[in-house]
């Protein structure tokens, strides 16, 4: 059932699982609960679509500090950003899941065997295909390495799934909610957790809509998956009992704020592209994949190194001096499409004002290629069901290389609230990200390895100038991966949860989505966020039927 809680004069349903979120997190767990017998009730701040303005209410920042806005990369409504998401799938690898001791350190309370076939379900979840991630095996007709090489300090055959452009909503929630176990409630935010020392500790959820509405829920199990940023407000607001916040005892919550740290990379040059295979191909399921360039596992783990991805990248768009007129169109569109591409063009592109009459220029010499790309980009990217995942004009001689990295855990790096707050009355967040160098020596040897393993390949090689290093040490975060400001840990002092994302002295408490994620590997987190839901709806149903029995 789908109920606006800004409209409806009746209470809400009560449920065996309250779920606060409907994005990737919040709409995994409640099918699989559904699946394994359970109700639910999930509890969306938003409605069916994205409203600018009630987006800069709701997640603007009192502060932030280097970090892009508060309301960017974010989405409220049902699917949160899912409705935004690029759709990349890659698993974590075992190593992700080993001690590290970079920065302030992290450690899983689970190995990579027990998260195994989660991420392979994850992968089936999200409509990527096969869990294969090699290409010698998901293309066996086509070429198993990005460049052919036998550096054995290399990876070059791994590969990155690209999921349909998934809405979880869309996916899976409209028909989630027409079963009479499942419910949904929008324009419904959540607002305060009522705590107490009694037991469970965390007995309600207040709730408000727009107009001020109010209800306390009573489920005996209330789930978080509003996302690494949202969800540590919330805990940190909910000061009735517990001055520092609900699950705050050892000052926890909020802190290790990580994202992917990304740099520029020097450059991928092409010498012979018989041996080179850089674009997107699709499987014989038809899922679209490409290959990685990484250090090898064994590589990494011998000199201690956290986990990177290497990608040859298109061009700056926004510079016309590439003089391509597809990548100028590319530019013009984008440009007025949604605010995250505008602002990310802005950055790499101070010029980005003064340079329309040079691409409108690259554009108007290229008119007579533009129809038969035009009819392949429509075709491939708007028309068809599974879309090609983003532009890439494939035989260039060279290309630039972004570097997308692991970052290190730090508890100064963090999630506090501002003085400031909303209309609800809810304290604004202060976001304060910050990374170390740690972050930038791995960038910088990851780099060297790769460019001393091609140097002598006659097909391909890394070219890295000192500036291309220099410029490594101002690393920007993947602004809409927010991860570990509530992480799991092995006891209470070492994190906000146990393994299955229960906060600890409240076992009615959950916590679901990348916030839990002690180590942020390398990985987009969306594959790791629904394994996790996964693997915790399993735990929470299996403890549900062994209460009512008991």
């Amino acid at each position: 059932m789908l109920i606006d809680f800004s409209r409806s004069d009746g209470e809400l349903p009560k449920t065996d699982v309250v779920i606060v979120g409907s994005g990737a997190a919040g709409i995994s767990m409640a099918t699989e609960l559904v699946r394994l017998g359970e109700s639910v009730l999930i509890v969306e701040a938003g409605s069916l679509s994205n409203d600018a303005g009630e987006l800069g209410e709701f997640f603007r920042a009192g502060k932030v500090r280097n970090h892009p806005k508060g309301e960017m990369y974010r989405r409220r409504m049902v699917g949160g950003t899912t409705v935004i998401w690029g759709g990349r799938c890659i698993p974590y690898e075992r190593s992700d899941f080993a001690p590290l001791t970079a920065g302030d350190g992290a450690q899983w309370p689970f190995d990579y065997d027990e998260a195994r076939p989660y991420m392979d379900r994850a992968v089936e979840w999200l409509d990527a295909g096969l869990a294969q991630f090699d290409a010698a095996t998901a293309l066996p007709c086509s070429a198993p390495q990005m460049i052919r090489s036998d550096e054995p300090a290399l990876s070059l055959g791994e590969i990155e799934r690209f999921s349909l452009p998934l809405n979880s909503w869309k996916s899976y929630g409209a028909a989630l909610v027409k079963r009479n176990d499942a419910h949904i409630a929008i324009n419904c935010a959540a607002i305060e957790l009522i705590a107490d020392d009694a037991s469970p500790p965390v007995h309600g959820l207040r709730v408000r809509s727009p107009g001020g509405r109010e209800a306390l829920l009573h489920g005996p199990t209330i789930v978080l998956a509003t996302g690494g940023i949202e969800t540590p407000r919330l805990l940190l607001a909910s000061r009735g009992r517990h001055a520092a916040g609900v699950g705050n005892e050892h000052d926890l919550v909020g802190r290790y704020f990580m994202s992917h740290v990304i740099a520029d990379a020097g450059h991928l040059d092409i010498l012979d592209y018989s041996g080179v295979a850089l674009d997107y191909e699709r499987t014989r399921e038809g899922t679209y994949v490409r290959r990685l360039m990484k250090l090898a596992e064994a590589e990494r783990l011998r000199l201690g190194l956290m986990n990177m991805i290497a990608r040859p990248a298109m061009p700056n768009v926004a510079d016309p001096s590439h003089r391509s007129g597809i990548l100028s169109m590319a530019f013009m569109v984008k440009r007025f499409i949604i605010a995250e591409y505008r602002q990310r063009l802005a950055q790499n592109y101070p010029g980005i004002g003064r340079s329309f009459p040079a691409h409108v220029g690259n554009v108007v010499r290229a008119i007579p290629t533009l129809p038969v790309f035009g009819f392949g980009w429509t075709r491939r990217r708007i028309l068809a069901r599974r879309k090609l995942p983003s532009l890439f004009i494939d035989g260039a001689a060279r290309y630039p290389l972004q570097l997308i990295g692991e970052q290190a855990p730090l508890a100064r790096s963090r999630i506090t609230l501002a003085e400031e707050k909303d209309r609800h009355g809810m304290p604004r967040v202060a976001i304060d990200w910050r990374y170390c160098p740690d972050d930038v020596k791995a960038m910088r040897e990851t780099m060297r390895i790769m460019a001393r393993g091609l140097e002598h390949n006659p097909f391909a090689r890394v070219t890295l100038t000192e500036a291309d290093m220099e410029r490594m040490a101002d690393l920007v975060p993947q602004g809409g991966h927010h991860i570990g400001t509530t992480r799991m840990g092995r006891s209470p002092n070492e994190g906000v949860t146990d393994e299955y994302g229960r906060v600890w002295n409240s076992r009615n408490l959950y916590i679901a989505g990348s916030a839990l994620f002690p180590r942020s590997g390398a990985a987009n987190p969306t594959l790791m966020i629904v394994a996790l839901a996964l693997r915790a709806a399993a735990f929470i149903a299996g403890r549900e039927r062994e209460r009512d029995i008991a």
